[in-house]
C-alpha cells in the first residue's frame, strides 16, 4: 500500500434508511384470542367486561355475547400481566406498567432498574403493586385517579424464595398476601412495608390464590396439585381437595351455591361441593393446553376460562347435576395456521387450515362470525371414551378447495388429509362436515384436490399420480385421468379452467398436463426439468404459476401452453404464492423470509420486503384490497392493505436484493386506523427518491400515438355536451313568484315614486362613452395561445379548464372574415395530432369545433379567408385519414399474428 493510500481517510457511506414496502402496509392481524397470560374481569355496573393478553397487546370482550369491544394499542415489550384499576386497565410490559384508557396510553411507570421485568401486577385502593423477576416489590401510591403514581416504597419479602402469585384479601386494609416457591405465604402491610405473619409451610410451590365470598378465607392452589381452603386469621385449613396435575388457577362461585372451581396444567377444569366436601364434575379437555385462568363473574353461574390455545370460553352452570355447559366462545387455531385462501368473490371469509387439525372460516370484519367448520359430536364421543377431544378430529389438512356456485345445494368444499387416501366435504352453508368421502382409484392419500368452478366436480390428485373425478352433489366418481401412464409420481396441483374443458396437473417428476376434461385424453405435456412443488390458476387470464425445487418460478399461458415468463429471485425454496385480481402481478413468498410482488406483463420485480418470520402461505384478496399471511410460530393471520387501490404507487424495476424490512401488522391495527388511512400513509423514501430521479417522457417514440392522463369523462362529456344540457334543462319553466299581500308595495309601484334627478352635464356624459367606446377588446389568454402558433401551450392550457369553459371557447371563435381564428385552431390541431400527441382530446375539440361552426364551414361564397379555411381543413383530413389507417394496418397485423398462434 502506498504512503497516499495509508494516509488517505476513508469516509463510510451513510447508511440508507430502511424503506416500507411500495404496494402494501400493515393493517391489522386477525383470528388471535389469549395467550398464556391470565385475563382480567372489570365489572361496569350490570356487565362485565373480559381483557386477554394477545402478546404486545390486549382485547377486551363484552362477557354478555363475547363481542370484541376495542384493542389496546401496541407495546413494545410482550405483555405479562393485565390488571384492571377503576377506568384503566394496567398492563406490565418490561420495565413498564402502562396505564390505557379505552385502548390509549394515558400514562406510563417505570421501574428503577430498566433491565428487571415485571411479572405479576395488582392493584387495589391507592396502591398499585408489581413484583419482578428479580423478587423485589414495587408499590406506588395515586394521590388521585387523574394523577400519575408515585413510587412509594420498594422491598424484597424474601431472598431464598420467589414470589408466585400475589393477593388482596378482602376487608384487609393496606395488606397483601404473597405465595412463595418454597411453600409459604407472607402477610405483608405496604404502607409500612413489614411483614405481618408467615403462614405455615405447605410443602410445594403456591401457584394460586383465590379470595372466598366469606372474610378471611382463601383458596390456595400449590404446585402438587393440592387445593387447601385456607382461614388466613386463625391460620387453619378447612378442607383439602387433591386434583391431577398443578393447579393454575381458582375461583369461588358467589350466586349461593358452595362450589370452588379449580383449573390444571392439562387443560381440565375441575369442580368441587364445598358443603359436601367431595369432588362434583371434571370438565376435561375444557381447554387444549395449560388453563391460564378461571374466574365466576359476581353473582352470576357463569365461569370465565381462557388458556394458551387461543380460546376464551362461558360456561353456564344450569343443570341439575351441576355440571356446566359451553355457552359461548371466542377461539382461534391452537398452532400457526399452515394454508389459507378467501372464500368466494369478497374479502369477508377466509378459510384457514392448521396442524390443530381443525378447518375455520375466519371473518375479516366480525370476529363474532369467525367459527370452526364442525366435525361433529366429538366432545360428548370423547367423554364418553375419556380422550381428549383433539384426539377424535380428522387428520392435518394439507389441501383444500372451495366454490360458492352450488353454497346452498350440496357440499362445496373439498379437504385432503394427512395420509389418508379419501377426501372429504364440508358445507359451507352449515359450517359442517358433509356426508361424502371421496376416494382414491389407487388408494394412495390424496395429495392435493379442486373444485370446479361450478361447484359440480371435485377433482383428486393422488401420490400414485392418478387424477379422479366426482361428482360434488351424489359423491359418484365420473373420471379417472393417468391411468395409462407408466412412470406416475404424487400429484401436486390440479385444476380446472372457467368453462371445464382443460385439465392441468403437476407432478413431482417436473411434468405439467393438459388434458381433455370431457374426452379424458391427454393434449399436451411441458416439462419443467425441475421437481413441481406448488401451482395456482387465475381464471381471469388462464395463466397458471408453478413453483420448482430450483427457487423459480414459471408462469404458463393456458391457451398457447407455453412458458411465458420465468421469475428468479428467491434464494430458498418457496412457500406460496398468489395471482392479483386481474392477473397482472404476482405474489410470492419463500423460505428466504421475502416476499416479492412481480409484474407479469414486464416481467420484472416491482416490489419486496422481509418479514420477521417467514410466511408460510398468503392469498391475495379477489378484490385486491387485502393480501392476508401467515407465518411460522403466528397463531394469527396478518392483513395487508394494498395501497396502488388508493393512491399513485411506482412500479418501477427494482434490483433483486432491494428488500424492505417490514413489521407484521398487529393486532390493534394501528390503534383503530381504517384501510385507507393506512394506504394513504404518507410515501416512503423509495418513492420519493425514484420521483426525484425519474421522470415519465412526455412520449416513448415519436411512432405511437401517446393519450392524455385525463379521465375518460373529459372528452366523452366535451363531445356530448348538447345531449346533457338537453337532458338537464328543466322540464318546467320556472314559476312566477306568488303576489305579495295589499299591505307591501310592489316593484312597480316603487319605481312610479321614485323621483329620478336628470345629470345636465351632457358633455361628461359624451366624453364617457367615446372614450370606452374607443377601448379595444382585450384578448382572452386562449385566443393569446391560439395566436401564438404553439399547439403544445395551447392544448396544455385547454387540458386544465373545465369542460364548458373548453366548449365555450371553441363556441366563442370569430366567424367572421377573415376567420384567422378558424384557420389558427384547425392549424393547432393538425399539428398535435401530427405529433401523436393527446390524440383522443384533439380528436374530441376538433369534434367539437366542426359541430359548432358547421353553418359557417358549409358557405360556398368565396368570402375573404374562406379559402385558407378549407385548405386547412383538407390538411387535417389528409392528417386523420392517414392516422388510422396507420393504426388499423397495425391491429390487423396483431390480430393475424394472435390468431395464427393460437391455432
Amino acid at each position: 500500500m502506498s504512503g497516499i493510500d495509508k494516509k488517505r481517510k476513508i469516509q463510510p457511506e451513510p447508511a440508507k434508511k430502511p424503506r416500507d414496502s411500495r404496494i402494501f402496509a400493515p393493517f391489522r392481524a386477525i383470528g388471535y384470542v389469549s395467550n398464556h397470560v391470565p385475563f382480567d374481569i372489570e365489572a361496569r355496573g350490570s356487565h362485565f367486561l373480559a381483557t386477554t393478553c394477545v402478546g404486545n397487546a390486549f382485547q377486551t370482550y363484552d362477557c354478555e355475547k363475547l363481542n370484541l369491544l376495542f384493542v389496546g394499542k401496541q407495546t413494545e415489550k410482550k405483555i405479562a400481566a393485565l390488571k384492571s384499576y377503576g377506568n384503566y386497565m394496567l398492563a406490565a410490559c418490561g420495565h413498564f406498567v402502562i396505564a390505557f384508557k379505552r385502548g390509549h396510553v394515558a400514562w406510563k411507570i417505570a421501574l428503577d432498574d430498566e433491565h428487571d421485568t415485571i411479572q405479576l401486577l395488582d392493584a387495589f385502593g391507592q396502591y398499585i403493586i408489581a413484583t419482578t423477576r428479580s423478587n423485589k416489590v414495587y408499590i406506588w401510591k395515586c394521590a388521585s385517579k387523574y394523577e400519575t403514581p408515585e413510587l412509594h416504597m420498594v422491598f424484597q419479602p424474601s431472598s431464598k424464595a420467589s414470589i408466585t402469585s400475589i393477593l388482596h384479601p378482602s376487608t384487609y386494609l393496606n395488606k397483601i398476601i404473597f405465595g412463595m416457591s418454597n411453600g409459604s405465604c407472607q402477610l405483608w402491610n405496604i404502607r409500612i412495608a413489614k411483614c405481618i405473619h408467615v403462614f405455615r409451610g405447605l410443602e410445594s410451590a403456591v401457584t394460586s390464590l383465590s379470595q372466598a365470598p366469606v372474610i378471611d378465607v382463601l383458596a390456595i392452589g400449590l404446585a402438587d396439585g393440592r387445593i387447601l381452603v385456607h382461614n388466613i386469621r386463625t391460620d387453619s385449613t378447612y378442607m383439602e381437595f387433591k386434583q391431577e396435575g398443578r393447579v393454575c388457577s381458582t375461583s369461588f362461585r358467589t350466586d349461593g351455591t358452595a362450589v370452588l372451581a379449580s383449573a390444571n396444567d392439562k387443560g381440565d377444569i375441575t369442580f368441587w361441593d364445598l358443603n359436601r366436601k367431595r369432588l362434583q364434575n371434571v370438565q376435561r379437555g375444557a381447554h387444549n393446553a395449560a388453563v391460564s385462568k378461571v374466574q365466576f363473574l359476581n353473582g352470576q353461574p357463569l365461569l370465565v376460562s381462557s388458556s394458551a390455545d387461543n380460546t376464551l370460553k362461558e360456561w353456564l352452570f344450569d343443570s341439575m347435576d351441576g355440571a356446566p355447559r359451553l355457552l359461548r366462545l371466542r377461539a382461534g387455531h391452537q398452532a400457526p395456521p399452515s394454508k389459507i385462501d378467501f372464500y368466494g368473490p369478497t374479502v369477508h371469509s377466509i378459510i384457514s387450515v392448521s396442524s390443530d387439525r381443525s378447518l375455520r372460516a375466519i371473518s375479516v370484519f366480525q370476529d363474532s362470525q369467525t367459527t370452526e367448520l364442525s366435525q361433529g359430536s366429538i366432545t360428548s364421543k370423547a367423554n364418553k371414551l375419556s380422550v381428549r377431544p383433539d384426539e377424535l378430529k380428522l387428520p392435518e389438512i394439507i389441501s383444500f378447495a372451495s366454490s360458492n356456485a352450488k353454497e346452498k345445494y350440496w357440499d362445496n368444499v373439498l379437504t385432503a388429509h394427512k395420509g389418508e387416501s379419501v377426501a372429504r366435504t364440508w358445507s359451507w352453508k352449515n359450517k359442517a362436515l358433509g356426508t361424502k368421502m371421496l376416494q382414491t382409484t389407487d388408494e394412495t392419500p390424496v395429495q392435493s384436490v379442486c373444485v370446479s368452478c361450478c361447484g359440480n366436480f371435485g377433482i383428486l390428485g393422488s401420490q400414485g399420480g392418478i387424477i379422479d373425478v366426482f361428482n360434488m352433489q351424489s359423491g359418484i366418481k365420473r373420471r379417472t385421468f393417468g391411468a395409462q401412464l407408466t412412470n406416475r409420481r404424487p400429484i401436486t396441483a390440479v385444476m380446472l379452467d372457467n368453462v371445464n374443458r382443460v385439465l392441468v396437473s403437476t407432478s413431482l417428476d417436473g411434468i405439467m398436463r393438459f388434458w381433455d376434461f370431457n374426452k379424458g385424453t391427454l393434449l399436451d405435456v411441458i416439462d419443467m426439468e425441475s421437481a413441481i412443488t406448488h401451482a395456482i390458476y387465475n381464471h381471469s387470464s388462464d395463466l397458471v404459476a408453478v413453483a420448482c425445487d430450483d427457487f423459480g418460478v414459471r408462469v404458463i399461458d393456458v391457451q398457447t401452453k407455453r412458458i411465458i415468463r420465468e421469475l428468479w429471485g428467491h434464494t430458498n425454496r418457496l412457500t406460496d404464492f398468489s395471482f392479483s385480481m386481474d392477473g397482472r402481478w404476482l405474489v410470492t413468498s419463500s423460505l428466504d423470509r421475502t416476499i416479492r410482488v412481480w409484474d407479469l406483463p414486464t416481467g420484472h420485480l416491482i416490489d419486496a420486503f422481509a418479514t420477521p418470520n417467514v410466511c408460510t402461505s398468503l392469498a391475495f384478496g379477489p378484490t385486491g384490497e387485502y393480501l392476508a399471511t401467515t407465518h411460522v410460530d403466528e397463531l394469527s393471520i396478518n392483513l395487508w392493505t394494498n395501497r396502488s387501490l388508493f393512491h399513485h404507487v411506482s412500479t418501477r424495476a427494482i434490483k433483486l436484493d432491494d428488500v424492505a424490512a417490514v413489521l407484521e401488522p398487529s393486532v390493534s391495527g394501528d390503534q383503530g386506523v381504517s384501510v385507507i388511512e393506512t394506504a394513504l400513509a404518507s410515501e416512503t423514501q423509495e418513492d420519493e427518491e425514484d420521483d426525484l430521479l425519474f421522470h415519465t417522457a412526455t412520449q416513448l417514440s415519436d411512432k405511437i400515438q401517446t393519450l392524455s392522463k385525463l379521465p375518460r369523462v373529459q372528452f366523452q362529456t366535451l363531445v356530448n355536451i348538447d345531449l346533457i344540457k338537453a337532458r338537464n334543462k328543466p322540464k318546467e319553466a320556472p314559476k312566477a313568484p306568488e303576489k305579495a299581500p295589499f299591505f307591501l308595495p310592489s316593484a312597480k309601484e316603487l319605481a312610479e315614486n321614485a323621483t329620478l334627478t336628470p345629470l345636465n352635464n351632457t358633455k361628461n356624459e359624451t366624453s364617457v362613452s367615446t372614450t370606452v367606446s374607443s377601448l379595444p377588446l382585450e384578448a382572452t389568454q386562449f385566443t393569446q395561445l391560439l395566436l401564438s402558433g404553439n399547439c403544445s401551450q395551447l392544448v396544455e392550457f385547454m387540458k386544465r379548464l373545465p369542460i364548458a369553459k373548453v366548449d365555450l371557447e371553441i363556441r366563442s371563435l370569430s366567424a367572421f372574415p377573415p376567420y384567422q381564428e378558424f384557420v389558427a385552431f384547425i392549424q393547432a390541431m393538425t399539428e398535435r395530432l401530427l405529433q401523436r400527441l393527446d390524440v383522443e382530446l384533439v380528436e374530441a375539440y376538433m369534434a367539437t369545433f366542426l359541430k359548432a361552426h358547421e353553418d359557417v364551414l358549409v358557405m360556398q361564397s368565396r368570402e375573404d379567408g374562406m379559402g385558407q379555411v378549407r385548405i386547412a381543413l383538407e390538411r387535417w383530413k389528409n392528417a386523420h385519414t392517414e392516422e388510422v389507417e396507420r393504426v388499423s394496418s397495425y391491429i390487423d397485423y396483431c390480430s393475424g399474428v394472435l390468431n395464427f398462434l393460437r391455432t
